[in-house]
């Protein structure tokens, strides 16, 4: 789907005639907020501070601009008045909810649609096509009210999704005094742009729909040179502007503006084809440089803004443990579906939510190992194995995580049930197709983590250390028995427990090298 198309359904897909589910349910990026179900909670504070949050995400997302700095005043640094914060934020003002769900039970706020899966989009079909029969026949009167319950039935069992709407008649948005929802000046305004950024497109809707085109329009300045700048973030680890998320007069100029606006102008060229981009940027002499550092490029660029030498950066939280279980063989590639709970460390939920409220229960079989994208991720209590590599907690978007070296992110990688399970098939792997040798099995071990062949030195060292680690087990075989029992996966009894668990210690190692978990 071309990028252009992509912000207009994420946006405002309701707002077209005859809008499909599927289109609705793209609306839900702007409902993916904070809901509260706790008592005492004042509904219109909520309601605010979801239409504060979609106008900031909206703002930084698709335009790289900081517009939430004048919520309570001007903004300090860049030419957008409050005022011009508010009419941007009565765009977003005009959802039927209420940000609040009173009851735990209740796990969605209205407006939300009911989106049935392919296969009760299947027996839905058959009922509808039954119905249709048993209406041209007056005698089945009551196989009609049966069938008819249970397409009723099957349309109320379908799984919820927020999704965006509009009222009619339309909010009215004042100014808030100093950004407070319970303080709206006499000041009434209606929805537009900031000057700033040009001029409402003419002959477009003043809604959402409106704002859509216009963010997605060609020539509009800032979206197509906001994203090809996250495009090579992505790539590069830092940007060709610096502050991703700012792209205002606080913002870090671009080292190479000319090379920004080229690739805004060739993505809108290309269609706004985002895998046409990242393939131009992958392929590009730039990004295949070596990251080795010399004298001579330190020199010059010392810090790497001017991409002297290829990037060298930590990967992120999620390819990190995706990267373990793909290395060991157990990562489950299949596209979609509902959320998964992986290992958590037992008890996790217990302090932060109600009586009332589902605990943490944790999935089994494959639904373990799929990738990090489909985690369930509770706000509250972001998962531990990724937060210690500075997974942000998804409160509010997050355009430049921080990157941190701590302890927790070590102890992590030796000790987290994910990491040490992948360590066991990790070495299933390597003694059942590393060959008969034990050179040939280090060289595997280390070419599915570090994707190149160990060097001499390398491989000398992971041969002490394997050494050691048998000789270890040996003396203690019960150490082995225990490592074998830690995830669900099971192992090869045909392998030597003694042999695997040596292994599978030096896997553990492996993975938690700096180079298996750094892009190079």
């Amino acid at each position: 789907m071309p990028f252009d198309r992509f912000a207009l359904e994420q946006l405002a897909d309701d707002l077209l005639p005859d809008a499909t589910i599927a289109q609705r349910v793209a609306t839900g990026f702007n409902r993916n907020h904070s809901i509260q179900s706790e008592g005492g909670v004042i509904n219109e504070e909520y309601r605010v501070e979801t239409v504060v949050d979609r106008v900031e995400t909206t703002t930084a997302v698709f335009l790289g601009l900081t517009l939430g700095c004048a919520r309570c005043h001007d903004h300090k640094y860049d030419p957008i008045s409050q005022r011009e914060f508010y009419e941007f934020y009565a765009l977003f003002n005009n959802v039927p909810e209420t940000a609040h769900v009173g009851n735990a039970d209740k796990l969605a706020d209205k407006p939300f649609v009911k989106v049935p899966s392919a296969e009760q989009w299947k027996q839905m079909e058959w009922h509808r096509d039954e119905i249709a029969e048993l209406e041209k026949k007056p005698e089945a009167e009551q196989q009609l009210k049966a069938a008819r319950k249970a397409l009723a039935a099957l349309g109320q069992a379908a799984p919820t999704s927020m999704v965006m709407g509009e009222l009619s008649p339309a909010r009215k948005t004042f100014v808030l005094s100093r950004g407070q929802y319970d303080q709206p000046s006499d000041v009434e305004v209606s929805a537009g742009l900031p000057a700033a950024l040009g001029q409402w497109p003419a002959g477009a809707p003043r809604n959402r729909l409106g704002l859509a085109k216009w963010i997605a329009g060609a020539e509009n300045p800032l979206t197509a040179r906001v994203v090809v700048n996250r495009f090579w973030q992505m790539h590069f680890g830092t940007g060709i502007v610096k502050s991703s998320e700012d792209f205002g007069a606080q913002g870090e100029w671009p080292t190479d503006p000319a090379l920004l606006d080229w690739l805004a102008a060739e993505f809108v060229r290309s269609g706004w084809n985002r895998k046409a981009m990242h393939k131009l940027i992958v392929m590009s002499a730039t990004y295949q440089q070596v990251s080795r550092v010399s004298s001579g490029l330190l020199e010059v660029d010392p810090v790497n803004r001017l991409f002297a030498r290829g990037p060298r950066f930590r990967l992120p939280a999620e390819m990190i443990r995706d990267h373990a279980l793909a290395s060991s063989g157990l990562l489950v590639g299949r596209l979609g579906g509902e959320s998964v709970r992986p290992y958590q460390p037992p008890g996790l939920w217990d302090d932060v939510v109600y009586e009332n409220v589902p605990r943490f229960v944790q999935d089994h079989g494959g639904k373990l190992y799929r990738r990090s994208l489909y985690t369930y991720w509770k706000r509250s209590v972001p998962p531990p194995n990724m937060q210690a590599f500075d997974a942000p907690s998804r409160e509010v978007c997050v355009l430049t995580r921080a990157k941190t070296n701590t302890p927790l992110a070590a102890l992590v990688l030796m000790n987290d049930p994910t990491f040490v399970e992948a360590s066991r098939k990790l070495a299933g792997r390597v003694l059942r197709d590393g060959g008969a040798t034990e050179e040939s099995r280090l060289t595997l071990l280390h070419r599915l983590v570090c994707g190149r062949r160990p060097t001499e030195r390398e491989l000398g060292l992971l041969s002490s250390a394997l050494a050691e680690l048998q000789t270890s087990f040996r003396a203690e075989p019960e150490a082995a028995r225990r490592l074998m029992a830690v995830g669900e996966s099971p192992h090869d009894p045909a392998l030597d427990a003694v042999e695997l668990a040596a292994y599978a210690s030096l896997a553990n190692a492996v993975l938690g090298t700096d180079e298996a978990i750094t892009r190079n």
